[in-house]
C-alpha cells in the first residue's frame, strides 16, 4: 500500500478522471453537486472542466450497458424465485428499480443540456412508481425500461461525441507536476 500522500492523491485523481471519462454515474454526480462542504483547491480545476469529461458516446454506453445490467438483475432475482424472500428484499428491489431509472433521467439531462441535477425530487413520483413496478411487475418494469432506453438512443445531444481526453490529460499532468515531490 502506498503511504506517501502525494502518490496516493495522484493515483486517486487519475482513477477519478478515468472513471469520469467513461461516464461513471457516481463520479459524474460528484462533479455536478450543487455545493461542496470540503473541496481541496487543487481539485477545483476538475470541476471547471467537468463538461469536457462528457461525451455522448460514453453517456449512451452507460445507458446501454450499466443501467440495463442493473435492470436485468431485477428480472433475474424474480426468475430465481428470490423476489418474495422477505420484505427487506422487496424494498431493495423497489430502490434498485428507482436507481435504474434515476440513471436514465440523469442521462437525458446530460445528453440534452450537458449538466445533471443530482437531486431528483422533481422526478420523485415517476421514480417511486417505477420502483413499485420493479417490485410488483418486473416484466412491465423491463418493458418500461426498454422503452425509455429507446427514447434515449434516439435523443439528439448537445454533447460532443467523445470526451475531451486532451483536457483531462492536461489537468492530470499539471496536477502531478504541481504535487510531485522529489526526495
Amino acid at each position: 500500500m502506498l503511504t506517501d500522500p502525494d502518490h496516493v492523491q495522484m493515483h486517486e485523481i487519475d482513477r477519478h478522471l478515468s472513471l469520469g471519462l467513461k461516464g461513471n454515474p457516481a463520479v459524474t454526480e460528484l462533479l455536478y453537486l450543487d455545493s461542496y462542504q470540503v473541496c481541496d483547491p487543487r481539485i477545483e480545476p476538475v470541476i471547471a472542466i467537468r463538461s469536457k469529461l462528457l461525451g455522448q458516446d460514453t453517456i449512451r454506453a452507460v445507458c446501454n450497458g450499466y443501467a440495463p445490467a442493473h435492470a436485468q438483475r431485477l428480472a433475474n432475482r424474480r426468475a430465481e424465485g428470490r423476489r418474495w424472500f422477505n420484505s427487506d428484499l422487496a424494498k431493495r428491489t423497489a430502490k434498485h428499480g428507482r436507481h435504474c431509472f434515476r440513471l436514465m433521467v440523469q442521462a437525458e439531462q446530460l445528453l440534452t443540456s450537458g449538466v445533471i441535477t443530482v437531486g431528483v425530487s422533481a422526478h420523485r413520483d415517476e421514480l417511486f412508481a417505477i420502483g413499485e413496478l420493479a417490485q410488483n411487475d418486473v416484466d412491465a418494469f423491463l418493458s418500461r425500461f426498454e422503452a425509455r432506453q429507446a427514447e434515449l438512443d434516439a435523443l439528439p445531444s448537445t454533447l460532443p461525441d467523445t470526451p475531451d481526453f486532451a483536457a483531462a490529460e492536461a489537468f492530470l499532468v499539471g496536477f502531478q507536476s504541481a504535487n510531485l515531490t522529489v526526495a
